[in-house]
């Protein structure tokens, strides 16, 4: 039986967002540890995994030049892919070596964020069209599961082998297996066949015209709130690793596992919601995501116990999914396509600002504080009292947003889940992925 020319690139496009979840899975979730690993010590761990990323949003402000320049979507997801990989290279050779200068640890980061996020915001432009309407919904959703599955998958394979080795040249074979997953995505982004787009299409956008939109006005709060949960968040979301590596002492295996049980959790919760949740409004769950994402660090200070932290893990999990899906269904659905590049662009730089700041002032308070329990309890608390505080701005969410909970698209969610793109936990074409940082 032949397969016809869709099926083969539906398959593509799946085939390609599972390579993705390797590379994820294998690499950026073990940067900490790796940091960790050369001794760069807490506070420059937390700061050196999270500070990079400005510079890789900054770098990505260019993707929509760069599209227009190119004259297609395409050929500028497969460049960055191929440069993500790349990236990878100075921190497989530093781990062979046993060191890595700080500088050039910061440098190979910054580069891996900034060319994984050039490639989220054309990559939905481009994949979306070539997906049937009718069959979108379950498609994107059923990619989403395997691309996470597989992000598990290498994660526990990782952690296995992290653990057996117990080197810091270990790490050199998790990246290599996270390189080898992303050529092996642009090889297959490579064959991904692209619609044609008009020059209208593929041009980008001045500051201006972006946000005097109807749509920019329309998910202003959205937005604004987005972000304010981002800068609470990090304030102890990057010094969950330190505090499990250093402080609690978790093996390698513990860590492992308390890695995954968030992700199942997350996976678990975006299947039922995405199946049941249609009665409700994505406002009254982004309030019930809100509200419940806001014990999620403070209940840390309770206990260091692995089957206690495994629990928080779980709720963790489910808080996260329901807050993801409501939040990024609220702000994409009023982008248009021909606005989506320029405006997710936009808030991966605002994003990354925000994580920034976060993590910037969390690092601050324990350089004051020290790096004792103590303090990072305290950290954990002023996380869990900026989101209550995070609050008031979904108050400013206006009722008229009123669209509903339903199966997960390319525009209900992150890049880091679907697509070709980054995969930074937080807000999994633009990166949200507050959720993956362990303890969040």
């Amino acid at each position: 039986m032949q397969t016809g020319p869709l099926q083969r690139d539906l398959r593509t496009i799946l085939l390609e967002g599972m390579a993705v979840g390797v590379m994820v899975g294998a690499g950026e979730n073990y940067l900490a540890a790796f940091a960790l690993s050369l001794g760069y010590g807490d506070v420059v761990t937390g700061l050196i995994t999270s500070l990079p990323l400005l510079g890789g949003a900054l770098l990505q402000l260019g993707s929509p030049r760069m599209v227009e320049r190119l004259g297609s979507n395409r050929r500028w997801v497969v460049l960055c892919a191929a440069l993500q990989a790349g990236s990878l290279l100075p921190l497989l050779a530093g781990a062979l070596l046993g060191k890595l200068p700080l500088a050039a640890f910061a440098v190979a980061v910054a580069f891996y964020w900034g060319v994984g996020l050039a490639t989220g915001p054309p990559w939905t432009v481009w994949v979306e069209p070539l997906v049937p309407a009718a069959v979108r919904t379950r498609f994107f959703a059923r990619r989403t599961m395997a691309s996470q599955a597989m992000v598990l998958c290498a994660l526990l394979s990782a952690g296995t082998l992290l653990q057996l080795g117990q080197r810091v040249s270990t790490f050199a074979g998790v990246f290599a297996i996270a390189a080898v997953a992303r050529l092996l995505s642009a090889t297959l982004l490579f064959r991904t066949p692209e619609p044609r787009f008009t020059v209208e299409q593929l041009r980008a956008r001045s500051l201006a015209e972006l946000l005097s939109h109807p749509s920019a006005r329309a998910g202003r709060a959205v937005l604004l709130y987005m972000l304010v949960v981002q800068l609470v968040v990090n304030i102890s979301g990057p010094y969950f690793n330190p505090y499990m590596l250093r402080l609690l002492k978790l093996p390698y295996w513990q860590y492992t596992l308390v890695g995954a049980a968030i992700f199942v959790a997350r996976i678990a919760t975006l299947h039922l919601v995405g199946r049941y949740g249609g009665r409700l409004q994505a406002r009254t769950m982004l309030w019930i995501g809100g509200i419940a994402i806001i014990p999620m660090s403070g209940v840390w200070v309770l206990s260091g116990a692995f089957s206690h932290i495994i629990c928080m893990q779980v709720a963790a999990g489910i808080a996260w999914a329901v807050y993801e899906l409501s939040a990024l269904l609220l702000f994409f659905e009023a982008i248009p396509t021909s606005h989506r590049t320029g405006l997710l662009t936009l808030f991966n730089a605002a994003n990354s600002g925000a994580l920034v700041a976060g993590s910037a002032l969390g690092g601050a308070l324990l350089r004051l504080l020290g790096t004792g329990r103590r303090s990072y309890h305290l950290l954990f608390l002023i996380s869990s009292a900026g989101r209550a505080v995070a609050l008031l701005a979904l108050g400013r969410v206006p009722a008229t947003l009123s669209a509903r909970v339903r199966p997960v698209t390319t525009r209900t969610l992150s890049v880091r889940t679907v697509a070709g793109g980054v995969h930074r936990p937080v807000l999994p074409g633009i990166d949200t992925d507050t959720a993956s940082e362990p303890g969040d």
